[in-house]
């Protein structure tokens, strides 16, 4: 976000945009009546005073997370897949236009593509009360949406753990342990159960694939289980992710998943172990692990002294221990 000078300019603002994260910076009041409008626990509020290099300027905004995620359906989008030959089994490189088969609409009135989580997506009805509230801010865009006409849609992987449902040919990212056929049976069993219409078999078929595996314990069950976590960890990408967003800690087979990818390796070490851990340094190497430890809020708390913690260019004096939030010079 760029650095505002001086209250007036927030006068005539209602909503924000981080960067970095892509979530909405809303007064609070309107962050309020739009987190009303979902489900619970699908957004949540976070109180965000807004400051520049004088203090505060203003604390009565909020940042509005939501949380509600819902895959892509390859069957109704234009996306390009790691391996062309198996969309349903493989990753996804970039999005071009979002689309949703008749019975498979997400129910959340509010949600994020899961492989473009850059992209908030609403209920039309949902879509008119955000607009009332925040006005020319928000532009409606018809599904099907030409996402190619997102800057940030195309590009990746993302910072952060969201980034993971996506790769680029230079990732590194581990091939799908599937055929195209059992990835593509994997997703119409998932959109079954997730529309309230599974079959008898249809848990088995969905855990059969990493993908549908982890958005069936996200979406669907909403809590970790043994059938679903073993089916993300066949894939270091969704094992991450499963860590983080369903068992919400670390554990040993997830992490030992995580460590057979590079990418996954610095994720899970900054989202999911968030503490130092030998494990990390033996796959990253050491001034790569020392370097996130130096610059990631959530691994900051390390043993070592803060002479040691941060490189010359960060501005700590000497005797102080780690800053909330450093500065550079």
């Amino acid at each position: 976000m760029k650095k505002l000078r001086g209250a007036s300019r927030l006068a005539k603002l209602d909503l924000l945009e981080s960067g970095s994260a892509h979530h909405w910076i809303v007064r609070r009041e309107a962050a309020e009546a739009i987190a009303a409008l979902a489900r619970p626990g699908e957004v949540a509020l976070i109180p965000t005073p807004l400051v520049d290099d004088e203090g505060v300027l203003d604390e009565g905004w909020a940042l509005l997370d939501v949380r509600a995620v819902f895959p892509l359906d390859r069957d109704a989008s234009i996306f390009t897949a790691t391996d062309p030959a198996a969309p349903h089994a493989s990753l996804v490189a970039a999005v071009e236009q979002l689309g949703w088969s008749p019975d498979r609409v997400p129910e959340a009135p509010l949600f994020r593509i899961a492989e473009a989580p850059e992209l908030l997506c609403a209920r039309q009805d949902v879509f008119e009360r955000v607009r009332e509230l925040l006005g020319p801010w928000v532009v409606p865009q018809p599904v099907p949406y030409d996402a190619a006409m997102h800057a940030g849609v195309p590009c990746g992987p993302l910072r952060g753990i969201g980034g993971l449902h996506r790769a680029r040919p230079d990732d590194g990212a581990a091939p799908m342990p599937l055929d195209e056929a059992t990835g593509r049976a994997a997703f119409e069993a998932f959109y079954r159960l997730a529309g309230g219409r599974g079959r008898p078999d249809d848990r088995g078929v969905a855990c059969a694939s990493p993908i549908t595996a982890y958005f069936l314990a996200r979406i669907v069950d909403g809590a970790p289980g043994d059938e679903t976590r073993q089916g993300a960890l066949r894939h270091p990408r969704y094992a991450t992710l499963y860590a983080r967003d369903v068992d919400r800690g670390p554990r040993d087979d997830t992490r030992r998943a995580a460590l057979a990818e590079r990418t996954c390796a610095f994720a899970y070490l900054e989202f999911v172990e968030r503490t130092p851990s030998p494990a990390f340094r033996a796959v990253l190497g050491d001034a790569a692990v020392d370097a996130l430890e130096d610059e990631s809020p959530s691994l900051r708390a390390t043993l070592r002294p803060a002479s040691e913690r941060f490189p010359a260019h960060w501005a700590v004096p000497a005797s102080a221990g780690p800053p909330a939030t450093p500065r550079r010079r």
